[in-house]
């Protein structure tokens, strides 16, 4: 949770911060955060992605109580494309992935606590899954962007509004935010049943690219599950995008309510870039990006949950059916599952509280100016 120290912290760092992930920074903030050093709320810092599919009142709804507040604005893989070759992934040390990238990578050097982002093909799931974080893409919820897109792999499509942080909790607050009061309302009545339909992996039909079986991963979670009905399904070939969609279309039609999967490591092994696959020979690369059904939730309007599990780069994936009901369902079940994994220690060290602490600085110094008299 950030505190008002903290808050300044995030400020200097983004103001030091050399790295393209920021478009731009928010450096009239600064007197807003003097105003709350004695405020006694949580504060959250933002970055917004650089697109037009982001609308500004959707943008002033998420800060008007200044719970979080605007910060910067996020770098956007050129082309909305789903690796962002002009970025580094700093956990995996691969070029990052797209398209959401810059919003992951300022969570990650400690300037925002929160990312909006917007999905097309996994571009919100997927960057966070790559670096660790927890993400919420809520378009079977009714988010969704301003404009129809074409895919790099020719299917149209409206972008869903999705958010990325280090705490699952922030995602679901920003999108309380957002949502209607009759909308929550509905939320606060929906239980989690005992005829609650999951779908889960068939044993033996994804092997991830490190070789681990799917369902040995999603099976860790089972027995937080076994009071619901769960049902296996088969997976083989969902690394298509298009067979991804009908494996989703068909499960939902078939009854399951949510479906569960683990995904990755994320353009650890290949890069899931339908660009590069274009070419020969990059197909078979672009096979072990360890991306499935996450390439596909947008496009059959699902709200989609990723939480990140104790392996680099791999994440379970939630998707619930459109709708409501089964939006909040999903929520409500991420909530519970996301207590079964805990990350590395050295990457909650690392990543999500030395930023947030003041380093030695040379000779102690706050200002360098002294020295070069």
């Amino acid at each position: 949770m950030s505190n008002n120290f903290e808050l300044k912290k995030k400020f200097n760092n983004a103001l030091v911060s050399n790295s393209k992930s920021v478009v731009y920074h928010n450096q009239r903030l600064k007197s807003k955060l003097a105003e709350l050093v004695e405020s006694k709320r949580e504060h959250y810092l933002l970055g917004v992605k650089n697109t037009s599919q982001i609308e500004k009142e959707l943008v002033d709804k998420l800060t008007e109580d200044q719970d979080f507040l605007l910060h910067t604005i996020d770098k956007m893989a050129r082309g909305g494309r789903a690796v962002d070759p002009e970025l580094i992934n700093p956990l995996t040390m691969r070029v990052m992935t797209g398209s959401s990238s810059g919003g992951c990578l300022n969570i990650l050097q400690g300037i925002n606590d929160l990312a909006l982002g917007t999905d097309g093909g996994g571009s919100v799931l997927a960057p966070a899954a790559a670096v660790s974080l927890s993400s919420l893409m809520a378009k079977g919820m009714g988010l969704q962007g301003t404009k129809k897109r074409v895919s790099t792999d020719n299917l149209e499509f409206t972008p869903g509004i999705g958010f990325i942080s280090h705490d699952f909790k922030l995602c679901l607050l920003a999108l309380k935010k957002i949502l209607s009061q009759e909308q929550l309302a509905s939320g606060r009545e929906v239980e989690l049943e005992k005829n609650l339909t999951i779908a889960l992996p068939e044993v033996g039909s994804v092997l991830l690219p490190h070789g681990e079986d799917m369902a040995a991963v999603t099976s860790e979670i089972e027995a937080e599950m076994s009071y619901f009905n769960l049902n296996r399904i088969e997976l083989t070939g969902s690394e298509d995008r298009e067979q991804a969609i009908q494996i989703i279309e068909k499960a939902f039609a078939q009854g399951n309510e949510i479906i569960i999967t683990a995904e990755g490591p994320v353009d650890y092994y290949g890069y899931g870039d339908s660009v590069a696959g274009s070419f020969k020979i990059a197909e078979a690369a672009q096979k072990r990006s360890g991306k499935y059904l996450m390439r596909a939730a947008n496009l059959v309007n699902a709200t989609a949950v990723t939480i990140p599990t104790d392996r680099l780069g791999v994440a379970l994936v939630l998707l619930a059916k459109p709708g409501m009901e089964s939006g909040f369902k999903v929520i409500k079940l991420a909530e519970r599952l996301q207590k079964c994994y805990k990350r590395p220690e050295l990457f909650v060290r690392y990543f999500l509280k030395n930023y947030a602490e003041k380093e030695n600085d040379f000779l102690g110094a706050d200002n360098f100016d002294q020295y070069f008299e």
